[in-house]
């Protein structure tokens, strides 16, 4: 398995214990820091686009 699996491996479980945790909590406190944590999404889902973009262009160089 790739790095970049790995990766996207790892933070689909992580955003889906999140999801599981934002049904079953009704804690308002618990809830905002969930909210707290989703607003890395954007970041982590940048970061994946890169990784994929690094694992490309390394296969691309190595078939070269």
């Amino acid at each position: 398995m790739s790095d970049y699996a790995k990766y996207v491996d790892a933070v689909n479980k992580i955003f889906d214990s999140i999801n599981e945790m934002k049904e079953k909590w009704t804690n308002q406190d618990n809830l905002n820091y969930i909210e707290k944590i989703e607003d890395y999404k954007a970041i982590v889902i940048e970061t994946s686009k890169k990784l994929k973009e690094k694992k490309n262009k390394t296969v691309t160089e190595e078939l070269n």
